[in-house]
Formats: structure tokens, C-alpha cells, sequence
């Protein structure tokens, strides 16, 4: 009898003291989790608390455990633009019964980033689609206006950065809707005149008119400067100037004058404008012009030649072309011209 209540002492005593031991390593690890939730380290509190519920099940190491995954949840998604289930896990980080008010302050802070975000980028959305509508409608002053603040805006504000592709593609679609209204505006007043002067157009011209999709091209990069363009390959070049910063292409009449340079060389603080302005001080009458923040477009006809240039600009470097021929070959050359202004490619303005 004294054997069994000697053995049953001991029994107690060591289930005692493995309790205490559990107790002390179930509070550590809470203490621990708690300490790295403390410092925004969820992903260590939760292994913490997961430490503690192998200890003890207790329902409140289950709360902090639940609350600080969803926690590091919230903030994976929310760093991969998943904005709904940033949401969805920062609910739930809310809604966890007894659980820690530092981590659902840090979930309320986080609910605020992820509401602007997503606010940023519906606005931007729809900037975009307005753009989008602006150039389809040909208003491309109001489009141009949009595409400034849009890169604006990227610029600002790295989390719309993936956007900048689609904002590209804009630009390009802007290009292309512009260069052709010139086109059309410019070949129609050609049109006009040599109509207004009784000028039949010559045979030749009648039956040589070729259009785009009858004629080969290839494409010219300048390695120094970085333009590029395609160009008809029925066009000679000349032999190309030693510091290569561009190329003449010549065809029986129709010429095309391409290169780049840097800009503040011959004055300081100099504009566009002041490119700009030098250009129509030598020129009589204009049939159109533009001028923008970074380029501008001159096209005139003088003494039965039409000319056509535009010209790139930024603070260090530009890019520039132009284009002849006789006004009574537009039908022959028009297209072709249109065709080199919407591939042409200047680095300096993106």
C-alpha cells in the first residue's frame, strides 16, 4: 500500500512538472508571436503562435494565429496589386474574435492604402478611356492634354507603373491619328491649289501612281541618335556623313533629309519654340503647322514644291525630317509620306 502511494506521488509529480514545462513554452512562443507582431513581422509571429497551438490548443493562440496569416496575406496582395483579396483578407483580420488590437489597427492602416490604390487606379482607368474616346473622335488637343497627365501621373505614383505600355500604345495610336490628319489636311490644299491654277496632272503621273501596298520597304536606325523609320526601297541613299548622325534618300524628284543633333549648342536655355520660330521666319506661306511641348509639324508649298518636316525635341537632343517633291506628284508621293511619318520613331520624346 505505502509502494502504490509512493509511485502515484511521483506519477502526479511528473505530470506536473511536464504541464509547467508546456505552460512555460506555450507562453514563450505567445510572447515571442506577440513581440513580432508587434514589428510588423507576421509571418514570424505566426510561426510563434503556431509554435504555441503544438503546446496548448488554446482558443486564444487559435485567434492570434489566424489573425496574423490572413495579416500576411493581406500584405502579399496587397504588394502584387490583388486589391480584392487584399480586402477579403483584411476583413477577416478585422473580424477575428479576441484578437489583437495592434495587428487590427495595422489591418485598418493597411484597408486605407488599399481604398486609395484602388481609387487611383479606376480614376487612371478611366482617364485612359477618355484618351482612348478623344483620339477616336479626333480630338487630339483634349487627347494630347489626357497623355501628359497620364504620364504625370506614372511618374508620381509607382503603383500604376504597369500601366506604361498602355499608355505607349496610346501615344502611338495619337501619333498615327495626327500624322494623318496633317496627311489629308495638306494633300487636300495641294489639291486644291493645282485645281485653282488649272494644272492637269501629267500622264506620267496618272499611271504611275503606286500605293503603299504595291511597294517594298525597309527600315533606316541611326545608331547615334536612335531614330528609325521604313522608307520605300526604290529610294537611293547617299553616301552618308562621316559623324552619322543621319542620311539623304533620293528618288529622280522626291527627297528626304533625315538626321539628329544636340540641342543648347549654339545658345543656352533654348525651346522648341526657338527651333520652331526660326523655321517660319524663313518660310512665306504656311498651308499647316502644330506645335506641342516636344515637336512640331511645318508643311508649305513654295514655288510648286511641297515640303514637309517635323522636328523632335527635348532638353539635350533632337530629331528631325523633311520632305519634297513637286506639288504634281502628290498623288505619286502623298501616301509614301504619310507612311515614313507614322513609322518614324524619335527617342527623345518618350
Amino acid at each position: 500500500m505505502k509502494d502504490f502511494m509512493i509511485k502515484g506521488t511521483l506519477i502526479t509529480m511528473v505530470i506536473v512538472l511536464l504541464v509547467s514545462c508546456s505552460n512555460q513554452d506555450y507562453q514563450k512562443a505567445m510572447d515571442e508571436g506577440i513581440k513580432s507582431s508587434g514589428e510588423k513581422d507576421y509571418h514570424l509571429a505566426a510561426a510563434y503562435f503556431e509554435n504555441a497551438l503544438q503546446e496548448q490548443e488554446k482558443p486564444e493562440a487559435v485567434s492570434y494565429f489566424n489573425q496574423t496569416m490572413e495579416m500576411e496575406k493581406a500584405i502579399q496582395a496587397y504588394e502584387n496589386k490583388n486589391y480584392p483579396a487584399a480586402m477579403t483578407s483584411i476583413e477577416n483580420v478585422l473580424d477575428t474574435e479576441n484578437g489583437l488590437e495592434t495587428v487590427k489597427l495595422d489591418a485598418k492602416q493597411l484597408k486605407q492604402k488599399v481604398e486609395s490604390a484602388r481609387d487611383l487606379i479606376d480614376s487612371f482607368e478611366g482617364k485612359m478611356e477618355q484618351v482612348s474616346d478623344d483620339i477616336k473622335e479626333k480630338d487630339l488637343d483634349s487627347a494630347q492634354n489626357g497623355l501628359y497627365h497620364l504620364q504625370s501621373d506614372i511618374e508620381n505614383n509607382p503603383q500604376l507603373s504597369h500601366f506604361y505600355s498602355e499608355v505607349l500604345s496610346l501615344q502611338d495610336q495619337w501619333n498615327e491619328t495626327l500624322v494623318k490628319g496633317e496627311e489629308e489636311e495638306t494633300q487636300n490644299q495641294v489639291i486644291e491649289e493645282i485645281q485653282e491654277d488649272d494644272q492637269d496632272p501629267p500622264k506620267e503621273q496618272q499611271s504611275s501612281n503606286e500605293t503603299d501596298e504595291e511597294l517594298a520597304y525597309t527600315t533606316y536606325s541611326n545608331e547615334r541618335f536612335g531614330f528609325s523609320f521604313s522608307y520605300p526601297t526604290f529610294l537611293e541613299m547617299n553616301p552618308p556623313p562621316t559623324n552619322g548622325d543621319g542620311i539623304t534618300l533620293t528618288h529622280e524628284d522626291f527627297e528626304m533629309v533625315a538626321y539628329g543633333g544636340h540641342t543648347n549648342v549654339l545658345s543656352d536655355n533654348e525651346t522648341i519654340e526657338t527651333y520652331y520660330q526660326e523655321n517660319l521666319d524663313n518660310l512665306g506661306e504656311v498651308h499647316y503647322q502644330k506645335l506641342t511641348d516636344q515637336w512640331y509639324v511645318l508643311s508649305y508649298q513654295e514655288q510648286g514644291t511641297v515640303t514637309y518636316k517635323k522636328f523632335f525635341f527635348n532638353d539635350s537632343e533632337f530629331n528631325t525630317f523633311t520632305i519634297t517633291y513637286p506639288a504634281s506628284k502628290q498623288d505619286k508621293y502623298g501616301d509614301i509620306t504619310t507612311k515614313i511619318a507614322n513609322d518614324f520613331y524619335s527617342p527623345v520624346i518618350y
